[in-house]
């Protein structure tokens, strides 16, 4: 495939700059485009700030764009290694270092969490797989003690607190969205097994290898190249405060808001934000890391991962589906990965799984079409899907 067609030269405000190849222009035009405001209809979109992406087809980089700004004030432009905090897409990236571990036999997905983890007991959390830990059965989706602002960046604070807390339902009868804990709760297993943080092990096991930008934990010399997030005026509906008399209602507000900040919310600018390991929150990555990354699960046996086609398999398979008790509504789940719904579409095609971040970057691999794709974004958007991310995969999918 041809990938040097360069970017026209009638470029609006945003400067958006890269490649791609001519029969991605569509994908393109709606990239460029997604920098306008334009009405959608949830009504009025401000488009984005600062944002890329990132489209690799049969293994080769068809669209590799980026362009915006790193800041609100607009005075530094978004460069091809920017870096942006990905929100939930830490999830996926948490999961294939989980799945690499099991390939080399140092975990399991069907032991018990307490196999590793002896303190994790209690409630019935002794029953709990890593199984059931990656696929949001656990029922520990929030921690129950209040936690102290400070305590929030500290990975071995917050996992000695799930393992004291009581699952809010009978683990693997029912399945919530672990917004900010399935890091912490499939982290520790890793930290116990290896000696060292989640986030060396990304380094270790996807990062090197891939010679891609995926880290939890960021090291102060790499801030940087980081880009601010339009947190404040964008804040999505889901991270409303839940106070109310429902019966989940204190669950769902411990899952976004204990310890204060743990949604990003007043912390995600923050150095100590940046530098802390909360792996289902706060990875910084780029769009083309993020497609580098999923575009290695198409080829597990013989690309730089080694896993087998087996464990990429079970990532990608439903393990928790309808009634969502934290979202409050379906959603649907494989070991790590949000799957396709017709709420939320994906890929090109059903066989595609990956995560959405806050307010619409995602990260995914279709393995029929054989695409692997990444999208980041400094400005969330104010729905569950933002319409700027639906633009793009309904440009995609012309394009097969």
């Amino acid at each position: 495939m041809d990938t040097s067609h360069a970017e026209p030269e009638n470029q609006p405000a945003a400067s958006v700059q890269g490649r791609y190849d001519p029969a991605f222009l569509s994908v393109a035009e709606v990239f460029t485009s997604n920098f306008e405001p334009f009405e959608n209809e949830f009504g009025a979109d401000p488009g984005d700030l600062g944002a890329a992406l990132c489209v690799i087809a049969d293994g080769q980089v068809v669209l590799n764009m980026w362009g915006g700004w790193k800041d609100r004030a607009k005075t530094r432009p978004w460069t091809r290694d920017t870096l942006v905090n990905a929100y939930s897409l830490g999830k996926a990236v948490t999961a294939v270092t989980i799945l690499s571990l099991v390939n080399r036999g140092l975990l399991d997905l069907d032991w018990r969490l307490s196999k590793v983890w002896p303190q994790f007991v209690g409630g019935g959390k002794e029953s709990i797989t890593l199984r059931q830990a990656l696929s949001h059965q656990a029922g520990l989706p929030g921690i129950r003690r209040t936690m102290a602002p400070e305590e929030l960046f500290d990975f071995a604070t917050m996992a000695a607190a799930l393992a004291e807390s009581e699952p809010w339902w009978t683990p693997g009868t029912a399945h919530g969205y672990h917004v900010n804990t399935l890091g912490h709760l499939a982290g520790e297993p890793v930290r116990r097994v290896t000696q060292t943080s989640l986030g060396q092990q990304v380094r270790e096991l996807l990062s090197n290898p891939l010679e891609a930008d995926l880290w939890i934990g960021l090291p102060r010399s790499l801030h940087d190249r980081v880009a601010e997030v339009d947190f404040v005026d964008n804040a999505p509906k889901e991270h409303r405060p839940h106070q109310g008399d429902g019966e989940w209602e204190p669950m769902r507000y411990a899952a976004y808001f204990n310890p204060p900040g743990l949604s990003g919310i007043g912390t995600v600018n923050t150095p100590q934000w940046r530098e802390a390991e909360v792996p289902s929150t706060n990875l910084h990555t780029n769009a083309e890391s993020v497609a580098k990354m999923f575009n290695a699960l198409l080829q597990p046996a013989t690309g730089p991962l080694r896993l087998t086609e087996s464990l990429v398999t079970e990532a990608g398979t439903t393990h928790a589906e309808g009634h969502d008790l934290i979202l409050d509504r379906n959603s649907r789940f494989g070991l790590g990965m949000m799957l396709p719904t017709a709420e939320r579409p994906m890929g090109i095609s059903e066989a595609s799984f990956g995560h959405f971040g806050n307010g619409g970057s995602l990260g995914f691999v279709d393995t029929n079409a054989k695409v692997a794709f990444g999208y980041v974004i400094n400005r969330p958007g104010d729905r569950w899907q933002t319409p700027r991310t639906r633009r793009i995969l309904d440009a995609l999918k012309q394009c097969f």
